[in-house]
């Protein structure tokens, strides 16, 4: 048997389409990489789709690997059911925002480096209340006003 068409999951997702995983063969459904199909998932320029899966998926991605079926619907559920592009996001070796990225992975909860593309989705202004709200100390609001000016 082959392996499964990532793209065509990825289009069921798009679909919203809750209970396609179940139609599968327990065959093709254990040959489904959750984490590759996750990342792939990520791989989008809807933010709002970003922040949920990481949210709903990314932090029970390992601990429910034995519960696929629940995956899939949580990647259901964090989707925006819109068709749209999806890129493989490769793990970046080190952050063009170290500063902005620690916010943005604090006040969303996220234990992992935030990607660049997320961390530029903020603007100074926003970063600045959010650091204060988040209790961060004046010179750490400094070096992340400073990131943000470079870009």
């Amino acid at each position: 048997m082959s392996s499964p068409d990532i793209f065509q999951l990825l289009r069921e997702l798009d679909r919203g389409n809750l209970g396609y995983f179940d139609t599968l063969p327990p065959e093709e459904q254990k040959k489904i990489p959750m984490v590759v199909l996750y990342r792939w998932f990520s791989g989008t320029s809807d933010a709002l789709q970003i922040v949920l899966g990481n949210e709903m998926c990314n932090k029970h991605i390992f601990s429910l690997s034995q519960h696929p079926g629940l995956l899939w619907k949580l990647l259901v559920a964090s989707g925006s059911h819109k068709s749209k592009k999806y890129k493989w996001i490769a793990q970046s070796k080190a952050s063009s925002y170290p500063m902005t990225s620690k916010l943005v992975a604090e006040a969303v909860g996220i234990v992992q480096d935030v990607p660049n593309y997320i961390a530029e989705l903020i603007d100074s202004e926003a970063a600045t209340a959010l650091a204060t709200q988040h209790g961060w100390e004046a010179p750490d609001v400094k070096k992340l006003q400073q990131e943000l000016k470079r870009s």
